[in-house]
């Protein structure tokens, strides 16, 4: 298992550029885990270079730096790749570097997207809410702007639909770059200050086109679509397909280095790829990735939604079919890996599965670590079954109660694999059939409903009561322990209320846990997310020194108090130098199993 480091950071769903690293792992097939900077093998996509440790002797895959007077020695590391050529002449390495970003690999699984803007917007996250963008874009419906924290899969279809792209995130660039599509560099409001480094970065990128020299575009709120197509007159990146042949061959050396074994053909065009899987497959069940050209309905349309969940039997009927066709999958050797309601379509009350892009033949497939359903870092976890309970969830939406309940043992962990059997569910769910549709959706009167007699009858009792004794625990279990939760952090808030003085500024270290009840609950104060950027939460410090770094800059800013909540407790253990220099040098005003505050107000050594 590869220890790796990336980034994280950033609202909603986290920033496109820092979930590349593990997608794109995850997509060749390679074993991994995110690691701290400290323990780290390798480290992956971003402005990563200068957090590299003295010494390190792992892998360097297509990282780069943030400021153009950086410099490192990274001679005893295997450099497979670095972002671009201004970063490269930074470094001191004894291998020659493959130069790109890993982000221009997206393509490989990028299906095509029917355009449906002539522009698109891209705003870094820190400019979500610039008004410019938003004065440009509300003259024209063909103007799109797209959130470059939105679900990966999102961003990517976003992206494709658009002709032209102007963006002040550097991986909204390089998105477009790899899908084709004529873009260019603008700076916003915060950019400058907050997108540290002073375009470097770009500039580094674009070194790979030799381009190193290029500016970002200024708009100003008179611009219209007509003024802003000119732009991308003189668009040129030369040299693109040969990046990324190259980030290939990095990418396969990075694969033999681990010893792993990965499906050869995935750095083949999707539609190349895909075409093989389904010769595979050889199915009408199966359908290729553009299958939504209006002659199937899909399951992302409310009305299609609607008409198969109307009637029990057609949509048990459906479910049904959905798990004869995962064992068709399976029988045939296949993973999908992106099983989702935009990739789901219905044919006469039949499944149609499409989407292939990211579709991998099961013997290359790595093990599965996490689940698809949005619960863990990675978006390519191989388990069919997990997701497509999580679409059914999603669409039933407790229409039929005891369908949530087969549903949510779909998505059990391996710990259940009897729940988790094909042949197993597909009893479970024509025994629901059966009284769901004698009852409709009520979840009372199901043992009176059911006629004496038969064995099949004793059966189907059993398990419609069983059933419904799993939905009452699964509520009860998720209704006690929010109710805890929520009770705890009311109870530290009412601490921390009586503690801190009225309009006092102070730092909340929460690890982003405790979400809107914050600001709720302190009306009268400034409280800074930690690490925060323009008021915004930034995710953990990259290590002691940011850490002690930003303390004190809060403190001098007016922060009185620095709170650490029970979500961030770990941080203390991983921190240690940032936790030594509180306990040195501040007064601990509480300490307890939920919080521990300091104040910044009172300093031991005074």
């Amino acid at each position: 298992m590869l220890k790796v480091f990336w980034s994280i950071c950033g609202p909603r769903e986290g920033n496109f550029g820092d979930k590349l690293t593990p997608l794109l792992l995850d997509y060749f097939g390679i074993p991994y885990e995110w690691t701290c900077m400290e323990e780290a093998e390798m480290f992956g996509i971003g402005s990563l270079i200068e957090k590299i440790p003295p010494g390190f002797r792992g892998i360097v895959w297509t990282s780069g730096m943030m400021y153009e007077e950086s410099r490192q020695d990274l001679r005893d590391a295997f450099v497979l790749a670095v972002r671009g050529r201004l970063t490269l002449e930074r470094l001191k390495c004894d291998r020659p570097a493959v130069l790109g970003d890993g982000g221009l690999l997206c393509s490989l699984f990028a299906p095509r997207a029917k355009k449906r803007y002539k522009l698109g917007l891209i705003p870094h996250f820190v400019d979500a809410e610039d008004p410019l963008l938003k004065e440009i874009a509300s003259h024209s419906a063909e103007i799109k702007i797209v959130d470059i924290c939105g679900e990966t899969q999102e961003v990517i279809r976003s992206v494709g639909q658009c002709e032209h792209i102007l963006s002040s995130s550097l991986h909204g660039l390089i998105l477009a770059d790899t899908l084709g599509i004529p873009c260019d560099w603008i700076e916003l409001n915060n950019s400058p200050e907050v997108v540290w480094g002073h375009g470097f970065k770009f500039r580094d990128y674009f070194s790979i086109y030799g381009q190193a020299e290029k500016r970002s575009v200024s708009l100003s709120p008179s611009d219209r679509l007509d003024t802003l197509l000119p732009v991308f007159d003189g668009y040129q990146r030369p040299g693109l397909a040969d990046i990324q042949r190259e980030l290939i061959s990095a990418f396969e050396s990075l694969a033999d280095r681990q010893e792993v074994r990965y499906w050869k053909k995935a750095v083949l065009p999707y539609e190349q790829r895909e075409a093989d899987l389904l010769d595979r497959l050889k199915s009408s069940s199966f359908d290729r990735a553009d299958a939504t050209d209006g002659s199937l309905d899909s399951l992302e349309s409310s009305k299609t939604r609607e008409e198969l969940r109307c009637h029990p039997r057609h949509f048990f009927e459906f479910i049904d079919r959905c798990l004869r066709l995962l064992a068709e999958l399976d029988d045939k050797g296949v993973l999908h890996r992106n099983i989702r309601p935009d990739q789901l379509f219905v044919r006469d009350r039949r499944p149609v599965l499409s989407g292939f892009h990211y579709a991998i033949p099961r013997e290359f497939a790595p093990e599965p670590t996490g689940a698809v359903d949005g619960s863990h870092a990675s978006p390519l976890q191989p388990d069919d079954l997990r997701s497509i309970g999580a679409v059914f969830r999603a669409i039933n939406d407790g229409r039929y109660p005891l369908v949530d309940t087969v549903l949510f043992l779909m998505r059990a962990t391996g710990d259940t694999p009897d729940c988790r059997n094909l042949d197993v569910l597909r009893t479970l769910f024509r025994s629901v059939e059966a009284y769901e549709a004698e009852t409709g959706s009520s979840t009372t009167g199901y043992e009176e409903s059911i006629p004496a007699g038969s064995e099949r009858e004793t059966t189907d009792r059993a398990i419609v009561c069983l059933l419904r004794h799993i939905a009452g625990l699964t509520r009860e279990r998720a209704q006690r322990e929010h109710r805890r939760w929520c009770e705890e952090i009311e109870d530290t808030l009412d601490l921390l209320r009586a503690v801190i003085p009225r309009h006092v500024p102070f730092i909340l270290v929460d690890d982003g846990q405790w979400g809107d009840q914050v600001p709720q609950a302190f009306p009268d104060h400034v409280v800074f997310p930690f690490v925060e950027r323009e008021g915004i939460y930034w995710g953990p410090p990259s290590d002691d020194e940011e850490a002690i770094r930003e303390t004190e800059r809060l403190r001098c800013a007016g922060a009185g108090y620095l709170a650490i909540g029970l979500p961030a407790f770990w941080w203390l253990e991983h921190y240690t130098a940032w936790r030594d220099e509180l306990e040195s040098r501040f007064t601990c005003r509480v300490s307890n199993r939920r919080l521990i505050l300091y104040n910044l107000r009172e300093e031991r050594n005074q």
